[in-house]
């Protein structure tokens, strides 16, 4: 038992991890070194594939609806209210709807319709590298129709597989994030061109804002549609009353500058003048209340804004974001020098070469009593 322990508590001997995996090491670093330099050119190859990433982002704060502004308690108009969480939630799903981003792709210019085409998937990437790569090396270009320029103008894609890819495109390239309670969205998008990324945020934000405006002036022209009718229903009554007028003093020959103040001398027509002229007056009162009302509906229509507030604006980025570009590179360093290290250490290992004392005690199992000088 004692000895057990005393081998378990044995210190640690450098000198044979030395000769065991050291010196094989050294004896073959120049098979090391071109197992590194091997795996480091491929790398670099494949990593050479692979285009950069550029990400562009946008935050939006998102502010009170008018109708529900307009439906509230008043408060002060300067200091507007976040939206809750629903509607904010209802905002980042609209973003990502297929309406909107149909729209969007409208307005892109053809270069950043023809950016989207280019795939973003780095493995795809790699792999296409690689098809056209050995197309070119082998010369055999011409065997492959889709690489003949008539097969590509004889057999153009259909609009509607086109429009689709690029729908498909876009929605993978654009990244919507909300936080409810702060009433905070981002517009994330990624692109190969560092400039086609801000355009992309830029453009989801004039379509959301223009949609987020129709939405606001919808709620305000349902009041001015109400308005207009109550406006019109009063001028036609106002034009019935003054025509009942005009017809009564026709036909008992009154003069337009006889007043009910005046008086008639009869009580019965006294009296039908004043109802007839209360009721114009009533009607023109009405009128002009009415029409006050439509005319400021229509003012706050002119002025009113979207509820979205811009706080960062999209820029173009300086530098291109790490990517799997990086990944690829330090993978085929590491692997290279790992991979040479495993080499020379697995011939090494069937080899079975006497490096150390204890090669020797654990094969014959016997002490060792001296040994032999290096000279």
């Amino acid at each position: 038992m004692n000895g057990e322990a005393e081998a378990k508590q044995a210190p640690l001997d450098l000198s044979f991890l030395k000769a065991k995996y050291l010196v094989p090491i050294v004896e073959r670093k120049w098979l090391v070194i071109g197992v590194f330099l091997t795996g480091t050119l491929i790398s670099i190859a494949l990593s050479s594939f692979i285009k950069p990433e550029f990400y562009s982002i946008a935050s939006v704060l998102v502010q009170e609806p008018r109708s529900k502004i307009s439906s509230g308690p008043q408060t002060n108009p300067m200091v507007p209210r976040t939206a809750d969480e629903t509607y904010v939630l209802s905002e980042a799903e609209s973003l990502r709807s297929l309406e909107l981003v149909t729209e969007v792709l409208k307005i892109l210019p053809d270069k950043v319709k023809e950016e989207l085409e280019i795939n973003l998937n780095p493995y795809d990437q790699v792999k296409n590298g690689l098809k056209r790569a050995a197309k070119k090396w082998l010369g055999i270009t011409g065997l492959f129709s889709s690489d003949k320029q008539e097969d590509r103008h004889s057999a153009p894609p259909a609009p509607g597989e086109a429009l689709k890819r690029q729908i498909n495109a876009l929605q993978n390239r654009v990244i919507i994030k909300s936080k409810s309670k702060n009433a905070m969205i981002w517009i994330t998008a990624t692109s190969t061109n560092k400039y086609a990324a801000p355009i992309i945020v830029r453009s989801y934000l004039s379509v959301w804002m223009a949609r987020n405006l129709e939405q606001n002036r919808k709620a305000i022209r349902i009041e001015k549609a109400f308005a207009l009718e109550q406006r019109d229903m009063a001028r036609k009554h106002l034009n019935e009353a003054a025509k009942r007028l005009r017809e009564f003093r026709n036909y008992y020959e009154i003069p337009p500058h006889i007043t009910p103040d005046v008086g008639l001398g009869d009580m019965e027509l006294q009296s039908e003048f004043e109802r007839l002229t209360g009721q114009v007056r009533g009607a023109t009162e009405r009128f002009e209340y009415l029409d006050k009302i439509f005319l400021k509906l229509q003012m706050e229509e002119a002025g009113i804004a979207e509820n979205i507030k811009l706080l960062d604006p999209p820029t173009s980025p300086g530098a291109p974001a790490k990517t799997v570009k990086q990944e690829i590179l330090l993978g085929g360093i590491l692997g290279g020098l790992g991979l040479g290290i495993a080499i020379v250490l697995s011939l090494d290992f069937f080899k079975s070469p006497i490096r150390h004392e204890k090669d020797i005690t654990t094969a014959v199992d016997i002490p060792i009593l001296g040994y032999i000088p290096k000279i």
